[in-house]
């Protein structure tokens, strides 16, 4: 049972963890579940075009700048990269 409205579809997704916050809340982290994607790997997936590397014919620019901020809370992780690039892509 869920919300059910004509505008809305249904996503399905899996969870990753849950955590109990101090308040009596929970956190919840999940990821959106795809069911055909392991038909797709296992059965071999086709990829058109050149797989050089390129995004539309373009080659990324090389990352510059990276930083990484770490924050800690109650045992969990949690990564922050930022990084710069040249002008122009």
């Amino acid at each position: 049972m869920g919300l059910k409205l004509p505008t809305l579809r249904q996503r399905l997704f899996r969870c990753v963890s849950v955590r109990e916050n101090d308040d009596g809340t929970y956190a919840v982290t999940a990821v959106q579940h795809v069911p055909e994607k392991e038909a797709i790997v296992d059965n071999g997936a086709h990829f058109d075009g050149d797989q050089s590397g390129t995004v539309n014919g373009v080659t990324p620019p090389a990352v510059q700048h990276l930083t990484a901020e770490v924050t800690a809370d109650s045992g969990e992780y949690q990564v922050l990269a930022r990084w710069g690039h040249t002008e122009g892509w």
